[in-house]
């Protein structure tokens, strides 16, 4: 009874040791057989798919444009007063000054020199001192008026004449005048008439 039993577990064995095996053998080789790659580069160097969306699709609204946010300046209080910038000072826009008369050289201008004074021989003394400057001097007169302060008188177009004439004996040049329609003595043929005033100007030569 035993060894029957035995039999039929060793038969038992036998059947599912074959029934293994037959599976074993039709199942495929998968081990040696190299896995198949995918070629992603004939993948990628594909055109993308440009085609519109179909008729159906509606495409999104475009959004607003954004609101003009920057605020808006604030006005100036009607109380504040604005400030101006400074204006152009008036001499910038003043024509430039006219040039210097031009001058004649001392032989050519007449001096006459008049004593407005009691001071003996100050006309005199004047007359030497200009006369040794260049200048053609005519004889010193004494003055048909007297004077408290000195001027030099000229002709028409001698003044810048005179006032080198005024320059030298130290004459201010506001006493530089046009010859007056009375003449402290009748200049004759002077160009230039030295009045002398009871002033620095009248040094006695006598």
């Amino acid at each position: 009874m035993n060894a029957l039993r035995g039999a039929i577990v060793v038969v038992i064995a036998l059947v599912i040791a074959v029934v293994i095996l037959a599976r074993g053998l039709d199942e495929p080789e998968t081990t040696n057989v190299p896995a198949e790659t995918t070629d992603t580069t004939e993948a990628s160097t594909q055109p993308a798919d440009t085609s519109p969306p179909p008729p159906d699709t509606e495409a999104p609204d475009d959004p607003p444009p954004p609101a003009d946010t920057a605020p808006a300046p604030a006005p100036a209080p009607a109380s504040e007063e604005v400030e101006l910038p400074p204006a152009a000072p008036e001499e910038m826009f003043d024509d430039p000054p006219p040039p210097p008369p031009p001058t004649r050289s001392p032989d050519q201008v007449r001096v006459l020199v008049a004593n407005g004074t009691d001071t003996c021989g100050a006309a005199g003394r004047l007359a030497t001192a200009l006369s040794a400057q260049g200048f053609n001097v005519l004889p010193a007169v004494n003055a048909d008026i007297s004077a408290e302060i000195s001027a030099v008188y000229y002709v028409e177009e001698y003044g810048a004449d005179a006032g080198i004439v005024a320059s030298k004996i130290q004459v201010d040049l506001s006493q530089v005048l046009p010859m007056p329609a009375s003449p402290p003595t009748a200049p004759g043929d002077a160009h230039v008439v030295v009045h002398i005033g009871a002033d620095d100007l009248a040094q006695p030569n006598c």
